[in-house]
């Protein structure tokens, strides 16, 4: 059947008709698009997953758009429903992470920065900030941050915390208890005491070392009976010189140590004229005067 020219100009006003319904459509769709990415843009921005879940989304909608027109079971208004939909998810999507707005701000990567630098950068940037503080082995981390969250691959909304992780060094120490600075003691003596931040790969020990008199020594340090840690006190039985020695004066130290000092030792325990290197060392001066 041949269209008439009436046909034609129809044809023609129906498929302008069109053209400007789905022209509409899309401004719609992009107004909407437009003022989701402005009023929620730190909901997709601060949960990388909701990105993840809006592509799914799109995807879920394209491919049912796809089987409807192809299956052309679907009327004009379930098409322009499905049609709106994407546009908007698409555009804000798109729209939402790169749109111009000085609200957001890049979280800088802080890792390794002092805390009061970290403090002044979070500031200058206009970011809130928790902090806590863990311990650390390494010297090097004291008063670094060495965690934080979120992290810096995302923009985030003005005045948003950020978690700080600060480490803190703690020194060892250690202290002996008893016996006291210049006691008097029999041959045979328990040495207690109590000790602070040992750290993995560290140990205790206790030495004795018979002080000079009469210009004689100078003497050995003495390796005593292994420790027994119980929380943060520690006691070892420790042997105050020979026993045929009467009296005299020796040095107990307790010392805190990443040496294995069994691997060291010569015959009966001794170390050495000098004490092993160590981190942490508490000493007193006691008096033998029993066998």
């Amino acid at each position: 059947m041949v269209k008439t020219d009436k046909d034609k100009k129809k044809d023609l006003r129906d498929t302008l008709a069109a053209i400007r319904s789905n022209c509409a459509l899309i401004l719609i769709a992009i107004f909407i698009a437009i003022t989701l990415s402005l009023l929620v843009p730190s909901l997709l921005l601060n949960q990388p997953y909701l990105l993840f879940i809006s592509y799914i989304v799109v995807s879920v909608v394209v491919l049912c758009m796809l089987f409807l027109v192809i299956l052309k079971k679907v009327a004009d208004q379930l098409y322009r429903v499905f049609y709106i939909v994407f546009v908007i998810i698409l555009f804000v999507i798109i729209l939402v992470p790169y749109y111009p707005t000085g609200n957001f701000v890049q979280v800088p990567d802080l890792i390794g920065k002092t805390q009061d630098d970290a403090k002044a950068i979070l500031e200058k940037e206009g970011l809130a900030y928790n902090i806590s503080y863990a311990s650390v082995n390494d010297s090097s981390f004291d008063n670094k941050v060495i965690n934080q969250s979120p992290n810096w691959t995302l923009q985030y909304a003005k005045n948003t915390n950020v978690n700080l992780v600060v480490g803190k060094f703690k020194i060892s120490k250690i202290n002996i208890n008893d016996p006291t600075e210049g006691s008097n003691v029999g041959r045979i003596i328990k040495v207690t005491g109590t000790f602070e931040n040992l750290k993995p790969g560290q140990n205790i020990y206790v030495l004795i070392q018979p002080q000079p008199s009469n210009n004689d020594g100078p003497y050995e340090w003495y390796v005593q009976d292994p420790v027994v840690i119980s929380g943060n006190k520690w006691e070892c039985n420790a042997y105050v010189g020979m026993e045929n020695v009467n009296k005299g004066k020796f040095k107990i130290v307790a010392i805190i140590t990443t040496e294995d000092l069994t691997k060291v030792l010569k015959p009966e325990n001794i170390y050495g004229f000098d004490l092993p290197v160590y981190e942490a060392m508490s000493e007193i001066t006691v008096t033998r005067v029993k066998p």
